[in-house]
């Protein structure tokens, strides 16, 4: 894809965030582990020369204040929120190029994996999808235009996703690099995370909490 793409990424209230990692990461933890999963997909997204905007959609006033710092626009989102696809709408409505969706958690993601699905997607009209590593959840997706079909992100999302668009007879591609498949939302996504977490700041600070509690995975 030869044209500029904007990217949207749905950030939900930094107090509610991962709670599915509540049996082993406190509430500090899991904020913090957010906000420094945020700041590396947004840096990610800053260094792919394709990429032209960053809006981050977010009701909450810390990760607003992060995206900005990192040079992304903030749109607000409902408050209180509505849910993801709501949020996503939001900013898909912001951009008139190709739309790169991300989820906020993608801890692995990189640049090189970003420009792997530009490369590949489809042109317009046409929806991009990547799997989850389980293959039942779409953990980005590229919205060539952003409008081509309706978000409908949560469990089960990759079927949906295929269902609405073949009814809209809108063209599909599905990819999948496993990267972008881990979202770390459970335990034993974050047991993943930890085997092979890079260098980036949720990396880091995975580092210190496990040398600061080593007996606490």
């Amino acid at each position: 894809m030869s044209v500029g793409v904007g990217v949207v990424i749905p950030v939900k209230p930094l107090g509610r965030a991962l709670m599915r990692l509540s049996s082993v990461l406190d509430a500090p933890s899991r904020r913090a582990l957010q906000e420094a999963m945020l700041a590396d997909i947004l840096a990610a997204c800053a260094v792919v020369p394709a990429i032209i905007e960053r809006i981050v959609v977010t009701s909450d006033c810390d990760a607003a204040a992060l995206a900005e710092r990192l040079g992304a626009r903030v749109v607000p989102d409902a408050n209180p929120p509505t849910g993801i696809n709501t949020a996503v709408a939001r900013g898909l409505a912001e951009l008139t190029c190709p739309a790169l969706v991300l989820m906020a958690d993608l801890a692995l993601a990189t640049p090189g994996d970003l420009e792997f699905v530009i490369a590949n997607a489809l042109p317009a009209p046409g929806a991009t999808l990547v799997s989850s590593l389980d293959g039942t959840g779409t953990n980005a997706m590229l919205l060539s235009p952003p409008g081509v079909i309706e978000p409908h992100l949560g469990p089960g999302s990759m079927a949906l996703h295929l269902a609405y668009a073949r009814r809209a007879g809108v063209p599909v591609r599905v990819l999948e690099r496993p990267r972008l498949g881990l979202d770390v939302d459970t335990p034993d996504d974050l047991a993943r995370f930890r085997a092979d977490h890079g260098t980036g700041a949720a990396g880091r600070l995975i580092a210190r909490l496990d040398a600061a509690t080593p007996s606490g995975r």
